[in-house]
């Protein structure tokens, strides 16, 4: 749905039913009202429907990158729509999970369609001698391998997105290998 005008679209709340019955006679202030009636129909609708432009499941498609802007989320227009809004509708899930090896392979998932391997090379373990080594290197790092069927997959684009979901001061690299 446009949130345009639409021919015949009734309104919720006609102006005349505020009107006292004195004025109900005056036919100039009746073709008044109807055409301000007619003006402000697409705007009841909206604010009667306002919940479902939220739910990417619901709302316009034309509102989905508006959505996706509020979200933080990057969309494709040459996806399939209903890809772009599960996107959406696993946004802020994603997003709760900021930081982890688990939100970066899930956002990442997410607009390839393909689980990356994801591999860190620090640890959070602790040495079990006392003075002993400690697990991992001392260079933190995160390594993001996506293989895939699709050339279409923009390595860059894969590339934000991980610098956006991984912890900031850790460094990264993205590769993309098509089959």
């Amino acid at each position: 749905m446009s949130r345009r005008a639409l021919d015949d679209l009734p309104t919720g709340a006609p102006l005349i039913d505020g009107m006292p019955a004195l004025f109900r006679d005056d036919e100039m202030l009746m073709g008044m009202l109807e055409g301000f009636d007619e003006v402000l129909a697409p705007i009841h609708a909206v604010v009667r429907d306002l919940d479902a432009y939220f739910d990417p499941a619901l709302c316009p498609t034309d509102f989905l990158e508006w959505l996706a802007t509020w979200l933080g989320v990057e969309l494709n227009a040459r996806w399939p729509l209903q890809r772009r809004r599960e996107l959406l509708r696993r946004a802020v899930e994603v997003h709760r999970m900021r930081g982890t090896a688990w939100g970066v392979s899930n956002a990442v998932e997410l607009y390839t369609g393909t689980e990356p391997e994801v591999t860190e090379n620090g640890a959070a373990a602790g040495s079990a001698a006392p003075g002993g080594d400690l697990p991992g290197q001392r260079q933190l790092g995160l390594s993001v391998t996506v293989t895939t069927n699709d050339s279409r997959i923009d390595p860059e684009v894969v590339d934000r997105i991980v610098a956006a979901t991984k912890p900031a001061h850790v460094p990264h690299t993205v590769s993309v290998v098509v089959r």
